[in-house]
């Protein structure tokens, strides 16, 4: 109806959910920061011969992909797929990093369940499901195939017995305590740009009524601007004819008389 007065095509505006990647970004320059952290500060932290090698190479990997992700995402938005692929490739890298730092028996495994919980937030039952799936493959292959880091030498003696198992305790609380922050912190910023969209969305809905209502009042109005014209012409026209006609009958009334 508006567009038939407007004469415009009105074009919806598309829901474009929580598919920003700027949190994806921040995300993965942290993972690249914490990574970092524990390559340099490693020996330091716990007494493990960490392989510097092949932790760089992924650090490297994680910095070129996200530096790749950044530029792609200031020219265009990125799909739900693109999203995926991403989380894909995290999973991988983090797959790698475990796997030369302990396998399984490294606390920052948790850190798959980050990326699962990104995934059902952000993308479709499909997608959450498809990396569920990739998660668990990849930590049950950790379980066969990893590369366990030695204990530096002066620590070998004072980490035997409990002591291993403590510092894995610590491990697991530090890691718990990341994963934790990670996915509260972002699924609240993810969710907290849902109800941004959803509010934007009704407030347009509300604009569109709004034009509808306008809409239909100008066609009333337009409605009964004719139905009164009507009647009102018909009398002008009537009336006119009566003018002629009297003015008609004037005339022969004068002749006569002037017989």
């Amino acid at each position: 109806m508006a567009e038939a007065l407007t004469g415009q095509k009105r074009t919806p505006v598309p829901f474009d959910g929580v598919v920003d990647v700027d949190w994806l970004v921040r995300l993965r320059w942290l993972a690249f920061l914490a990574l970092g952290i524990l390559v340099l500060l490693g020996p330091q932290l716990a007494p493990l011969a960490l392989p510097l090698v092949p932790l760089l190479t992924i650090s490297l990997a994680l910095a070129g992909s996200n530096a790749v992700l950044a530029l792609y995402a200031h020219r265009r938005r990125l799909t739900a797929t693109g999203i995926g692929s991403v989380l894909i490739l995290d999973i991988l890298l983090l797959t790698a990093a475990l796997y030369w730092t302990g396998g399984p028996s490294n606390p920052f495994s948790v850190l798959f369940l980050v990326h699962v919980a990104l995934a059902a937030v952000v993308l479709g039952a499909g997608w959450t499901w498809a990396l569920a799936l990739l998660a668990t493959a990849c930590f049950t292959l950790l379980f066969r195939f990893h590369v366990q880091a030695p204990l530096l030498g002066h620590h070998n003696h004072s980490m035997d017995g409990n002591g291993g198992f403590s510092l894995h305790l610590q491990g697991m609380l530090f890691a718990f305590a990341i994963a934790a922050f990670l996915i509260a912190f972002f699924v609240t910023r993810v969710r907290a740009r849902m109800i941004e969209q959803e509010l934007k969305l009704r407030s347009l809905e509300a604009a569109r009524l709004n034009e509808e209502r306008l809409a239909s009042l100008a066609t009333l109005s337009a409605g009964a601007a004719h139905e009164l014209g009507s009647p009102l012409a018909t009398i002008a026209v009537c009336s006119a004819e009566l003018s002629a006609l009297a003015t008609e009958l004037g005339s022969e009334s004068s002749d006569l008389q002037e017989y």
